[in-house]
């Protein structure tokens, strides 16, 4: 099978998968969620939880005008099999591509692709805190940092300032998310 990258679920040439309207949109969202608080992160996290994503919705009109079109076939002309077979064509598509000509409409119309909405998820869950207990995957330990912080009495390298703009900390964890 081949692999899909991310540009191949936008319409856009992006190689992170989100066109820049996009992103933009989503760091808006999230620097107001941010100033809101906690509970605006939950809430907004249970909507993305019932959003519909293009995909979804097209997936759904398809296999409707496929049961459509054979009821059809069979209680009016044959001729309406043409439907199943163009709905099935671009089912096909779909799922070599990961996107056909309706999901694209969809998409138009305003609907949020996958990666949009799991890019605004991770992004909240990172602001409310969901990962700062994980290990890290990689030990990257510098034996002479510490032997600096221990000889010195200080830190090994210049404090990372704690506090940001939100603005600044949302951007900087939506680059984070797309570089994984």
């Amino acid at each position: 099978m081949l692999p899909i990258s991310p540009s191949q679920l936008d319409t856009a040439d992006d190689s992170r998968g989100l066109s820049e309207k996009a992103r933009q949109e989503i760091e808006e969202r999230l620097v107001q969620i941010a100033e809101e608080g906690h509970a605006a992160i939950a809430e907004r996290l249970a909507e993305l939880d019932a959003e519909w994503t293009a995909g979804r919705i097209a997936k759904i009109a398809l296999a409707v005008g496929i049961l459509v079109g054979v009821v059809l076939a069979i209680f009016w002309n044959t001729w309406w099999l043409i439907l199943p077979g163009v709905c099935g064509l671009m089912l096909l598509e779909h799922a070599i591509s990961r996107e056909c000509g309706l999901t694209r409409l969809m998409r138009q119309a305003g609907w949020r692709s996958a990666i949009e909405i799991e890019h605004e998820r991770w992004a909240l869950k990172a602001m409310r805190g969901d990962f700062r207990y994980l290990p890290a995957v990689h030990n990257r330990t510098d034996d002479d940092a510490i032997a600096r912080l221990e000889g010195e009495g200080g830190l090994a390298g210049d404090p990372v300032p704690v506090e940001r703009e939100n603005r600044a900390a949302v951007h900087e964890m939506l680059e984070a998310i797309e570089e994984r």
